[in-house]
């Protein structure tokens, strides 16, 4: 499975340090041991929605936030309200699927009871690239529940 850097969003090798496109640097962390403590493993900006996009638009409840992912769950916590809109534990997590459109990337998270999560992020705003970090997310995502 392909790795992406979190700031340009290009594909890279597990085993480099830096970008070769943008210079960014990586610190990829291979301990997946568990803790007592919840340790973030990725926060970020983004959006959730209910709907998956159609044409264009973007059907559904969606919601302007910050994804956390742990390696225990995957939460998202809204801009406004402060509690927690959703978590799904990862070891529940059955499918995840990635969808590329020219305006946004999206992530669809299938858990085992058939229930879907979908992360959206516009790949361009004012000029500036944000699909990176769903790439970012998307790999993450992909590494950890392999390893549970």
């Amino acid at each position: 499975m392909a790795k992406f850097c979190h700031e340009c969003g290009k594909p890279i090798q597990a085993d480099w340090k830096l970008c070769p496109f943008c210079g960014c640097s990586f610190k990829i962390t291979q301990n997946f041991e568990s803790s007592d403590k919840p340790t973030i493993v990725f926060k970020s900006k983004g959006y959730f929605c209910g709907g998956k996009p159609k044409g264009l638009a973007i059907v559904g409840n969606m919601k302007k936030g910050f994804i956390i992912l742990t390696y225990g769950n995957l939460s998202f916590v809204p801009k406004r309200g402060g509690k927690i809109y959703f978590s799904i534990p990862i070891s529940e997590i059955a499918e995840i699927s990635r969808f590329s459109r020219r305006l946004y990337t999206l992530i669809q998270v299938t858990s085992k009871v058939g229930k879907n999560y979908t992360f959206w992020a516009a790949n361009m705003v004012l000029g500036q690239y944000l699909g990176g970090k769903t790439n970012e997310l998307f790999s993450l995502l992909i590494e950890i529940v392999k390893v549970e």
